[in-house]
């Protein structure tokens, strides 16, 4: 007959080897936004014991929308016995086992999370979540960042209740090491250290990749924000003597959410003696080395950095940066840009003291040639007569940069009394942007004459909706103009940036004499049925024809667009 004391040990013994076998992988310390530049960031993963990483990967969700956008595969690592794996941005980290550039995560409000294939074993969501973004951490966030040189720490190490807010406190920077709390350092027993017997370090099972070594070259000239269309946009680099540019590339960096969007590898290329590499977007410039769509970067507030691997090299934002938004520059930015056909370039070449407000000034466009300052040209001996003098025309006008704006919902024809009518626009891109030197215009269908010009005034988020109202009746109202009460149709109306006109509707019946400016063909907007507006379903859809992208809505200014008679959710 077993004993009872025996049968509760085996018991016991079970519960242990299910507790240990059962243990999740943690993402135990992240380290993503430094003050600065983003350099020497990680995530740090945690399994007392050891264990193989085959299958693995560590992958951030977007909090806009929810997607994924930054994977890191881990096949072919293991953690090692003493528990840490860390995946560091470059080799300014201690105790790396892999490095990678993407480990450089967003800021927040998003999330990161480690996956076996699809299964979701640990996540961290951090930042203030509006509710109309995408948390995927686990019970509640944790903060975007901690002050100062602080990471997110589970303390003590593996410590999960499966509520990030609870979960994540401030730590000191402990990459592959014991988690420790703000401002606590361990306690230290002078004189040698007293080995302890226990299973060797494992060595990490994939390579860990030698960065290049760094020279210092300059980005010395930019052109990316030319009047009208941009065509003819470059970056210029600066190196004088030469150097090959293996293992370099040049880095857009989203200054709405500090994500690369845009790269080009310069991996096979070199500077030559002239000392100037310019990498152009077509070939209508000058003295191109290389030519890549691609250095058409955004117009700002953004950032471009020289890299070489993961080392930023040197680097440039430029824009006016709300709180909020993310420099990756050096110093202070310079302006978004130069009034004109001028470029950001520092003048002399080369010339660097770490501030972008100060090295760079407005110039001449002078690709692969030495800089010179807005109106001032070298000197030249005179050839001939002098050339004759010109007529002042007065200050030309720079238009306003075009963007993929839309005219996402109209309500100008409400029942009764004409009250609360508006034009919704969308912006589907990837950062945000300024509507000075945008208008709305109503084309008159009868005589083809503009009526109603409205100028708009202030800013649009990335995937934002910005509304003008005709009174303060209208929700979500960003701007409110009484001249938005445009007429019933058949009518147009049209978004202009300057003198361009970047999406137009036209509504109504037009009969053969009528004049219809809009895109496609007209779209019929009924006399007034139950207060419904004219809808792209889905927001910001467009085929060029009214006809096809605009149909019958509820009202929904500053929100999602619905088809009529879709009901209304409560979130």
């Amino acid at each position: 007959m077993k004993s009872k004391t025996g049968f509760v040990l085996l018991i016991g013994l079970c519960i242990a080897w299910v507790n240990v076998f059962s243990q999740n992988i943690t993402i135990n310390e992240m380290y993503i936004n430094p003050p600065g530049t983003d350099v020497g960031c990680y995530v740090e993963l945690y399994y007392p014991g050891g264990i193989s990483l085959d299958g693995y990967s560590l992958v951030g969700v977007n909090g806009y929308n929810g997607s994924d956008y930054q994977s890191i595969a881990l096949d072919g690592y293991s953690i090692p016995a003493d528990g840490y794996f860390v995946i560091a941005q470059d080799a300014s980290v201690s105790n790396a086992d892999l490095i990678d550039s993407n480990v450089n995560y967003q800021n927040g409000p998003d999330n990161i999370q480690l996956r076996d294939g699809s299964d979701v074993v640990d996540a961290i969501g951090y930042g203030d979540f509006l509710p109309t973004e995408f948390f995927a951490g686990e019970g509640s966030p944790a903060p975007a960042y901690f002050t100062g040189e602080h990471s997110h720490s589970r303390i003590p190490d593996g410590n999960d209740t499966n509520d990030n807010s609870v979960d994540f406190q401030s730590g000191n920077l402990t990459p592959g090491t014991m988690n420790i709390p703000e401002s606590t350092e361990p306690t230290n027993t002078p004189g040698p250290p007293t080995a302890t017997a226990g299973p060797p370090t494992a060595t990490p099972t994939g390579p860990t990749p030698t960065p290049p070594p760094v020279e210092n070259i300059k980005i010395n000239e930019m052109y990316i924000n030319p009047p009208g269309t941009d065509v003819g946009c470059y970056v210029e680099l600066y190196y004088p003597g030469g150097i090959s540019l293996d293992g370099y590339s040049l880095v857009g960096v989203n200054g709405n959410n500090g994500s690369d969007y845009q790269s080009i590898s310069l991996d096979g290329y070199s500077i030559p003696a002239d000392g100037y590499f310019l990498i152009a977007q077509d070939a209508s410039v000058s003295n191109a080395d290389l030519i890549d769509s691609n250095v058409n970067y955004q117009n700002g507030p953004d950032n471009i950095q020289l890299r070489n691997g993961a080392v930023v090299v040197d680097a440039i934002g430029y824009g006016d940066f709300l709180p909020t938004e993310f420099f990756a520059g050096e110093g202070s930015p310079a302006p978004a840009f130069f009034t004109g056909d001028h470029s950001h370039s520092r003048i002399p070449d080369g010339n660097d003291t770490d501030d972008n407000s100060v090295d760079f000034v407005s110039g001449e466009l002078t690709p692969g040639e030495m800089n010179i300052p807005e109106a001032m040209e070298p000197t030249m001996t005179p050839t001939g007569p002098p050339p004759p003098t010109a007529t002042p025309t007065g200050p030309t006008p720079t238009p306003p940069p075009i963007y993929n704006l839309k005219i996402n919902e109209i309500h100008v024809n409400p029942d009764g009394q004409d009250l609360g009518c508006y034009i919704e626009l969308y912006y589907p891109g990837s950062h945000r942007i300024s509507l000075d030197g945008y208008t709305l215009v109503g084309i008159n269908g009868y005589d083809n004459t503009e009526y109603n010009i409205v100028p708009l005034t202030g800013e649009v988020m990335a995937g934002d909706y910005f509304v003008i109202a005709q009174d303060d009746s209208v929700a979500n109202a960003d701007l409110i103009d009484v001249n938005i009460n445009y007429q019933n149709g058949p009518d147009s109306i049209q978004l202009r940036a300057g003198s361009t006109v970047v999406d137009a509707i036209g509504y109504g019946t037009f009969l053969p004499e009528e004049f219809f400016a809009g895109e496609g063909d007209p779209v019929d907007y009924p006399n007034p049925t139950n207060n419904l507006s004219l809808n792209r379903i889905p927001d910001g859809t467009d085929t060029d024809n009214n006809f096809d992208d605009f149909v019958l809505g509820i009202l929904t200014p500053g929100e999602q667009n619905q088809p009529a008679g879709e009901p209304t959710h409560t979130p």
